[in-house]
C-alpha cells in the first residue's frame, strides 16, 4: 500500500464525493476509484458504501480512517523535521554589541532579507571565540581581531577610530590631538589582558616608548568613566565608546589616527553557500571597510 493511496482515501472521506475528491487530488475520477478499490483488496474489507452521487464510509472505513490520517500526519511531520535539519543555518558569535549598533542593525537586516537561513546569534567576549572557531563549534565570529592564524580567514568589515579619553578637568583636556609619547606618566585604565582592545593599546603605547602604569583588568567602559572624570586617569578606547557630548569626558585624537578593525572571522577552506551570502551582504552593508 502506497502513501498516496492513503491520502486518496483520507480526501475521499472528507469530500464523500468521488468527483470532488478527484478534483482536489488533481487526478481523474476513475483513477481515484481504482486506488480506493486497491486499498480495499489489500485489506480484505469494504471501506466505502458507494452511491450514485455521494459515498459514505463503512464501519471498517471509519476505523481505518483513523490509522490512515495518523500515518499521513506522521509522514508529514517527519518530512518537515528532516527538511528543517537540512535547512541552511549558521551560528554567529559576536562581541558584545553595546557600542556597535550598526553591527546589530546589519544582523537584523540580513535575517529579514534571508529568512530562509536560520541564524543563531551568540553574544560573547572575544577571548574564546577563536578557539570555538578552530574547533568548529561556531561558523562565524564578528570581532575585533588583528591576529594571524593559518587556520582562519579574516575579512575586515568596519573600523573604529582609537582615541584617548581624559576628564574635562585633565591638563590635556584643552587639546584636540595628542601623541601617546606625551602621556607616559599617566595612569591608564585597562581592559582584560586577553581582549583585542588591551592588546592594541599596549602595542600603541610600546610603539611610542611608553611603559604605562595600569589600573583595572576586568573593567568595562561604564566602570572606567567615573575614574576618568574624577581621578584624572586616562584610557585608550574606540571613538564609539564615549559620546561626543559626554559631560565629564573629552575624546582626544591620537597622532597617526590608529584604528581597530572589526572583522568577520571564519575557518579557512570550503565555505557553505549561506556563509558566503552573509559575507557578501556584510561587505555591501559596510563598503568602506579597511
Amino acid at each position: 500500500m502506497r502513501l498516496e493511496q492513503l491520502r486518496h482515501f483520507v480526501v475521499l472521506s472528507e469530500e464523500l464525493n468521488y468527483l470532488a475528491a478527484a478534483e482536489r487530488l488533481y487526478i481523474s475520477q476513475p483513477s481515484l476509484s481504482k486506488s480506493i478499490q486497491a486499498v480495499e483488496r489489500e485489506l480484505g474489507v469494504q471501506l466505502v458504501n458507494r452511491g450514485t452521487r455521494h459515498v459514505s464510509l463503512t464501519d471498517m472505513g471509519q476505523t481505518f480512517l483513523e490509522y490512515a490520517r495518523r500515518i499521513c500526519w506522521e509522514y508529514d511531520q517527519a518530512q518537515k523535521k528532516l527538511q528543517s535539519k537540512n535547512a541552511a543555518h549558521m551560528v554567529v558569535e559576536v562581541m558584545p554589541l553595546t557600542f556597535q549598533e550598526e553591527i546589530a542593525d546589519m544582523l537584523a537586516d540580513f535575517s529579514q532579507d534571508h529568512s530562509e537561513i536560520r541564524m543563531r546569534i551568540l553574544e560573547k567576549e572575544n577571548q574564546e571565540t577563536v578557539t570555538r572557531l578552530r574547533r568548529g563549534e561556531i561558523d562565524l565570529g564578528i570581532m575585533r581581531y588583528e591576529g594571524d592564524d593559518e587556520q582562519l580567514r579574516v575579512i575586515p568589515m568596519l573600523s573604529n577610530r582609537i582615541i584617548l579619553a581624559v576628564g574635562r578637568n585633565h591638563p590635556l583636556a584643552h587639546r584636540d590631538r595628542v601623541s601617546l609619547s606625551e602621556v607616559g606618566e599617566e595612569t591608564f585604565l585597562a581592559f582584560n589582558k586577553s581582549s583585542e582592545m588591551y592588546k592594541k593599546s599596549m602595542e600603541l603605547l610600546s610603539a611610542n616608548g611608553v611603559s604605562p602604569e595600569l589600573q583595572g583588568s576586568e573593567v568595562r567602559v561604564n566602570t572606567m568613566k567615573p575614574f576618568i572624570e574624577k581621578k584624572r586617569m586616562v584610557a585608550i578606547l574606540t571613538d564609539n565608546m564615549i559620546d561626543d557630548d559626554d559631560p565629564g569626558i573629552r575624546k582626544l585624537a591620537i597622532e597617526g589616527d590608529p584604528k581597530l578593525t572589526i572583522s568577520i572571522v571564519l575557518r579557512k577552506g570550503k565555505t557553505r553557500p549561506e556563509l558566503e551570502q552573509f559575507i557578501d551582504f556584510a561587505q555591501q552593508y559596510f563598503p568602506k571597510a579597511e
